[in-house]
Order: C-alpha cells, then structure tokens, then sequence
C-alpha cells in the first residue's frame, strides 16, 4: 500500500469512528413513565339505635380538580350517597421532553344525630373505608423526577374529630400503600341534636423527563457529514486525474 493510499485510508478510519460515536451519542432514549392511581372510600352506618334517638344523612359536596401538559394525562372523580364517599385521582406523565400530571378530589357528606330523650344516651356509628394508593416510575433509558400519591378520610363529630385516618403517601419509585376496615365508635350523646361529617381525598402528582439529543452533538454530526463528504469529491477527482 503506497503512502498516499495509507493517508486516505486513515483519514478514512478516523472520520467514520468520529460518526459512529455522533450517532451513538443521538440515540433517542426510551419513555421515562411516571403513574399514579389512587382511590378512597368510606362509609358510615349506625348500629342499633337506643330509644328516642335517630340518624338523618344527606349529601353534601365534592370537588375535582386536574393539570397535565406535555405528555401527560390526568382525571379526577368524585361522588357521594348518604353516609358514603368515594375520590379518585389517577395521572401518567411521560417522555421524550417534559410532562407534568396533577389531580385532585374530594367528597364529603353530613348527616345529622338526634337524642330526643332528656339524658345521655350511647349511639353506636361503624366507618367502614377503604384506601389504595400507588406510584410507579419506568425510566427506561430516561430520567423520572418523582411521582407522588396520597389519600384520607376521617370523620368528624359535632366539629371535633373523632377519626382521621394516618398521614400516609407514596413517593417511592415503586410503591402501594392500601388500607382497608371498618371501626365502631360509640359516642354519648347529650339531649339535643349533633352533626356528622364524613370526608374524603384522593391526590396525585407526576413528572417525568427524558433527554433529547444537545446542539453540540448536532453540529458535531453535521461536521463530521460534511467532512466525509468533501473526502468522497476529492477521492473522485483523484481518481479522473489518474485516468
């Protein structure tokens, strides 16, 4: 091999591993996914009921509320009966780029307790509920910035709080939380009429980014094109000044 066919080789050698590294460094990455689902339930029922006193339950309010954009989808429900409630929020967000997910809901219902006797007596209430939240996280070649799920329920007595569920949430990578039971409170109710609020929540958030390809890495690419290009034309022109 004469030199200048080990010069043109080399020049050769060395803009194809410049180009292989380019396209390397531009593969796209696979979706980075960010879920979450949560649902809460409960409910509120009486036992049996002493003489001269009653229940009277009644729906009362629910809210939703739901932000996405990129990627990214969100939904939020809400629902009450008569000593029930039920929220639900659910959201995914996902590359390439940036998403973003956030819902909310929320469900409350009242109901009123009569004791029409002139002394104390004990009024038996069961809460039954139900709570199952979850967060995954797939990074699949990408990056996720967090994912978050929360949710409660508690119940209230004449405005003071007599249930309230435990401060739980889900923001690991990959987690469930669920909660379900039912508990029986008996209260004593003085003569005279009380109110009774049951409440629900359901909360979701998620993000999720995955890089796209720099401008650096870009030019880099087009100048390595360019370069292999200009190595074609002068290869031919070499080659007619031969013949």
């Amino acid at each position: 091999m004469s030199r200048h066919m080990l010069a043109r080789f080399l020049r050769l050698a060395v803009m194809s591993c410049v180009l292989l590294a380019c396209l390397l460094a531009l593969h796209t990455p696979a979706l980075a996914i960010a879920i979450y689902n949560d649902l809460v339930q409960a409910s509120v029922s009486a036992g049996t009921l002493p003489p001269g006193t009653s229940i009277f339950f009644f729906p009362s309010s629910s809210s939703t509320s739901q932000f996405f954009n990129g990627n990214a989808l969100a939904t939020a429900a809400a629902s009450f009966t008569p000593g029930g409630a039920t929220a639900l929020a659910t959201g995914f967000a996902s590359g390439p780029g940036s998403s973003f997910a956030d819902s909310s809901a929320s469900a409350t219902t009242q109901g009123s307790l009569f004791n029409f006797n002139t002394t104390t007596v004990t009024f038996p209430l069961t809460i039954s509920h139900n709570r199952n939240l979850s967060s995954t996280t797939i990074p699949l070649g990408g990056e996720s910035d967090f994912v978050f799920s929360d949710g409660s329920f508690s119940l209230t007595l004449d405005n003071s709080s007599t249930l309230q569920s435990n401060f739980s949430s889900c923001s690991a990578p990959n987690c469930n939380s669920f909660d379900s039971g039912s508990d029986t409170f008996l209260f004593a109710l003085t003569p005279g009429s009380h109110s009774l609020r049951l409440s629900v929540s359901a909360f979701g958030e998620a993000s999720a980014f995955s890089a796209t390809p720099e401008p650096a890495s870009l030019l880099l690419l087009g100048s390595t094109m360019a370069g292999l290009g200009g190595l074609v034309r002068w290869k031919g022109r070499r080659q007619k000044e031969k013949d």
